[in-house]
């Protein structure tokens, strides 16, 4: 009897054991789960452990960084994207305006952006020729000091334009000592896009009136010689010096040699 008892018990144990063909079941503690991770701006975060709704937003932050840096790659091969890389003015913001910026918002200059696939241009309500530049021209001088868009384009190319277009010494030349004013407040600005923008100014300005300049030039070099040290504007400042004696004359040509004694024609 107790032989088969015995016989019975190994027979019940070997029954138990899984059989050759049927492959061994692993512990629910051994199954394989996907890995939670995801990229976020070129890192690596999450794991095993983390949660669904943890991966959700993790997930979403990779797509809205994946969206940023494609839309800064368009920018940045878009052609008309120079000009508008100043930082655009907020029109709901409550802040002071400036002099032109406030003179544009209330729609007292006569042109607005015509915006281009490749570049930007100025339409005029009416041709600059036809315009009284008094006050106009004084509040463009005065918005070459902006650092916002579209107030920088706006300033900067009306102002060329003006002093370019037909009749503009008659009408410029009597502006000279107001012109030279804003300008020097311009020529002080520690920002270089301002200081540029002003050397350009002091080029149109001089070939519009020519020797009228003459008599500022002592006001204009002490600005434009102190600045002389700003990186990668040294040949802008000496264009601009040889500008001003080419259209002053001999008269220049001294004044210019008494700020500047190393100064010499080329």
């Amino acid at each position: 009897a107790r032989r088969n008892t015995a016989g019975a018990g190994v027979g019940s144990r070997l029954s138990a054991r899984p059989s050759r063909s049927q492959p061994a079941r692993r512990p629910p503690s051994a199954t394989k789960r996907p890995s939670r991770l995801a990229s976020v701006g070129g890192k690596i975060v999450g794991g095993p452990g983390t949660k669904l709704s943890q991966f959700q937003s993790m997930t979403r932050m990779r797509w809205y960084a994946n969206r940023q840096n494609r839309s800064k790659s368009s920018e940045s091969i878009r052609p008309s994207a120079k000009f508008d890389r100043n930082k655009a003015d907020d029109p709901f913001a409550k802040k002071k305006l400036t002099n032109f910026a406030y003179v544009y918002k209330c729609g007292r200059i006569p042109c607005r952006i015509n915006h281009g696939s490749v570049s930007h241009k100025l339409q005029w309500d009416i041709e600059p020729c036809n315009l009284d530049y008094d006050p106009l021209l004084l509040q463009m001088a005065e918005g070459l000091a902006e650092c916002q868009h579209p107030y920088v384009f706006i300033a900067s190319r009306g102002f060329k334009e003006l002093l370019e277009a037909k009749g503009s010494h008659e009408k410029a030349t009597p502006l000279t000592k107001k012109l030279v004013f804003i300008l020097r407040q311009s020529l002080k600005s520690r920002n270089p896009d301002v200081f540029a923008r002003a050397l350009d100014g002091l080029q149109l300005l001089s070939t519009c009136v020519g020797p009228a300049l003459d008599s500022h030039l002592s006001a204009l070099l002490v600005q434009v010689n102190r600045k002389s040290l700003f990186k990668g504007l040294e040949t802008k400042i000496n264009e601009t010096i040889e500008i001003l004696a080419e259209n002053g004359g001999d008269r220049a040509v001294k004044i210019i040699k008494t700020k500047v004694p190393t100064f010499s024609m080329c």
